[in-house]
């Protein structure tokens, strides 16, 4: 039982470590994805539809790349 318990804080931290690493790419594209339409939206004010979804295009095959 001993054993078992000091295990699982290592176990906690090799677990906590690998989802960070695997999902700090994903997390790092949607922070990109959302400044830059916050920054497009501020300089040339709301996009119409046809603007929206070519953005999520153009976010989609950047993100296939």
């Amino acid at each position: 039982m001993d054993e078992q318990e000091r295990s699982t804080p290592g176990r906690y931290r090799s677990d906590l470590r690998n989802v960070i690493g695997s999902s700090a790419s994903a997390y790092g594209y949607t922070l990109t994805v959302w400044s830059t339409a916050s920054v497009l939206t501020h300089a040339y004010a709301l996009p119409n539809p046809p603007e929206v979804f070519s953005f999520f295009l153009g976010a989609v095959a950047g993100f296939a790349v």
